[in-house]
C-alpha cells in the first residue's frame, strides 16, 4: 500500500511475518517516511497472544505490509 493511502486513526489489516505469525489489524498512531506506528487492535490470540504482549500492543509496519483497510473485524478461524 502506498503512504498516501494510509490515514491516521484508521485501521488496517497487516501481515508482518518477522513479528507476528498471523495477519492482524492495527490503528495508525503515527506516520513515518516508509512505515507507520500501529496499535494492535485485533489479532489471532491463539497464535499471537505472546507476540502482542511482547510488543506491548504496538508495532511499526512498513507500508508494503499493509494488506487493506479494516472495515470489519477479522474473521475468526474455527477451532480445530
Amino acid at each position: 500500500m502506498k503512504k498516501e493511502a494510509v490515514q491516521l486513526e484508521k485501521q488496517y489489516q497487516c501481515q508482518v511475518k518477522e513479528d507476528m505469525d498471523a495477519p492482524f489489524v492495527g490503528k495508525v498512531e503515527k506516520l513515518y517516511e516508509n512505515s507507520a506506528l500501529l496499535t494492535i487492535t485485533d489479532f489471532n490470540a491463539k497464535v499471537d497472544n505472546l507476540n502482542v504482549e511482547e510488543l506491548n500492543h504496538r508495532i511499526v509496519v512498513n507500508f508494503r505490509h499493509f494488506l487493506k483497510e479494516a472495515t470489519e473485524p477479522m474473521p475468526k478461524k474455527s477451532e480445530a
